[in-house]
């Protein structure tokens, strides 16, 4: 009987260390599985992540498209009324050079805020990839901004354009009453 207890006492002692060497090593290698599925994973929501990165930028930049065409629109349909203006200021002896100069600024300064713009958008695409994002982001801003700043250049330009074109018209109208 003792060596039956010596025996069934052994073959415990083997299972229990059989058992504590398995367990560990078994929790091991589910632990490095799940951290492989966790790398699957997390690659599977960075690219998610990207993608919705790039989709919000990319809506941002239609937007902004969107929103500067219908500026410039605007500015083009003002400068044309204004060329009209001159037009009819000239028939009736006015002299209209500096509107039509100031008018021409206008444009070129149009001209330059769409390149600018232009500019932007790409630096904006950029963003996604770019290993600074934030730096590149802040840089896109930067240069979204001067080309706000010139396409309001322009605005100024036109409204001076305008007030140069009422003088005229106004010193037109002195004259004709004064006659």
């Amino acid at each position: 009987m003792r060596i039956m207890s010596r025996k069934l006492t052994l073959g415990f002692a083997v299972c229990f260390l059989i058992a504590a060497l398995v367990v560990p090593a078994a929790a091991l290698a589910a632990q490095g599985q799940s951290a492989a599925a966790a790398g699957e994973k997390s690659a599977v929501v960075a690219s998610a992540s990207s993608q919705r990165l790039e989709q919000r930028v990319m809506t941002a930049l239609q937007n902004r498209a969107k929103r500067f065409e219908n500026y410039a629109a605007m500015l083009e349909r003002t400068q044309t009324r204004l060329l009209a203006f001159c037009e009819t200021a000239e028939k009736a002896g006015a002299d209209c050079d500096a509107v039509r100069e100031q008018l021409q600024l206008a444009t070129q300064t149009m001209e330059q805020a769409r390149v600018q713009e232009q500019l932007a958008t790409q630096m904006f695409k950029g963003v996604p990839d770019a290993e600074n994002m934030r730096g590149t982001f802040q840089q896109a801003r930067v240069q979204a901004r001067v080309s706000v700043q010139t396409m309001k250049q322009s605005r100024d330009q036109m409204r001076t354009a305008a007030g140069l074109l009422k003088t005229i018209v106004e010193d037109l109208v002195d004259d004709v009453d004064g006659v």
